[in-house]
């Protein structure tokens, strides 16, 4: 908060980030909490390697019961300010106005831009979580932590399905994951143009700044889904190597 280029900033980006920072914080305390629910109300299921054998014989994930929102509310919320995306990206758009020439647009300095912004935030946050819970399911089930694919939207999968495709429990859920994530790249995309339409002819140099943080924050969730690349709290979890979804990153 006492970087420089955070003090030069106008009090209502400074309060942004401010706000932004605690949601981070609280969103890693809240997690925490739903983690542990997860381990508690599933330690009476016959467990192995954190998941429970479906009648199939097929590994099926843990279900969360009972969760305080659906799986929408909380990528959106929890979910994606646990990523970091949204403080570091309000945090990003003062180093712009911070180092670039005199007159840079500031994108929070009006409602239409600052409702723009905000939004391709939520939506590339929701897709590095995405892409986080994607290639971190095996080492989340070994460890008893919240993984996306826990939640009761991704077990309603019927039977029939799952045998048609020759899938576990856990690949279906895997491909509704990605399905999620290409629908939130439409809507980053959206945003985007949108924002662009608004300032492009303006500062087009700030457009060129937020694409190469876009370009930044999607290539680390990429790998993800190449590698889990997260630490490991207890030894010998497997990793998984899957090939990416063919995204593109913006020009």
């Amino acid at each position: 908060m006492y970087n420089p280029a955070v003090l030069s900033s106008p009090d209502s980006v400074r309060n942004r980030l401010c706000l932004e920072v605690e949601n981070f914080l609280l969103a890693h305390v809240t997690h925490a909490e739903d983690s542990h629910k997860l381990a508690c109300r599933n330690r009476h299921y016959c467990k192995k390697n954190g998941f429970q054998p479906s009648k199939e014989g097929l590994e099926t994930p843990l279900r969360y019961t009972e969760p305080a929102q659906t799986f929408y509310s909380w990528v959106r919320s929890t979910s994606a300010d646990h990523t970091s995306c949204p403080f570091s990206f309000v945090f990003y758009n003062c180093l712009i106005r911070k180092y670039s020439k005199p007159g840079t647009l500031d994108v929070f300095g009006s409602a239409r831009t600052a409702y723009l912004a905000e939004d391709l935030c939520r939506h590339l946050a929701s897709i590095c979580r995405i892409y986080n819970d994607y290639g971190s399911v095996k080492r989340d089930a070994k460890e008893d932590n919240l993984n996306s694919i826990n939640f009761p939207e991704f077990q309603s999968v019927s039977k029939a399905k799952r045998k048609a495709h020759f899938m576990a429990d856990e690949e279906v859920a895997k491909s509704e994951l990605l399905w999620i994530a290409d629908y939130e790249r439409r809507g980053l995309e959206a945003s985007l143009a949108a924002l662009e339409e608004e300032v492009g002819s303006q500062d087009p140099e700030i457009i060129d700044s937020i694409k190469l943080f876009i370009n930044v924050t999607d290539l680390y969730g990429q790998i993800y889904v190449l590698k889990d690349i997260g630490t490991s709290t207890t030894p010998n979890v497997s990793r998984q190597r899957v090939l990416p979804t063919g995204n593109t990153l913006l020009k």
